[in-house]
């Protein structure tokens, strides 16, 4: 949402199927103020830590991410990981998020640096 474009995901095989659009997150109040909230679920930050390139075929990466996690003591709320296994997503309450992208970061300084991991 760097750009505030918005973008639709349709379904290929109904296309008369509305969709979901992934949007800047607004709500209308019940008096019909359009507000805007930081995250659509209270507690848990818009931004979620990607690990994308070099993950493939590379055994223990998932376990030193979550190790790393662990180590900090954050609570990991959701994770989805690609079929391919190219990159995983997760998400944690905000007040952890600090903590987390540090362990993280000091784990795979390396892996960062050289441009095997982002």
């Amino acid at each position: 949402m760097r750009y505030g474009i918005p973008i639709v995901i349709r379904n290929m095989f109904n296309l008369s199927a509305p969709g979901t659009m992934i949007c800047k997150w607004s709500f209308v109040s019940e008096n019909g103020d359009s507000q805007k909230e930081d995250s659509p679920v209270k507690g848990l930050p818009r931004q979620t830590i990607w690990l994308f390139t070099g993950m493939a075929s590379v055994p223990g990466t998932t376990n030193a991410i979550f190790g790393a996690v662990k180590d900090v003591g954050a609570n990991v709320i959701m994770i989805s990981q690609d079929s391919s296994e190219h990159s995983v997503c997760f998400a944690m309450p905000e007040k952890e998020v600090k903590a987390v992208a540090k362990a993280l970061q000091s784990r795979f300084r390396e892996a960062l640096n050289a441009g095997r991991l982002s």
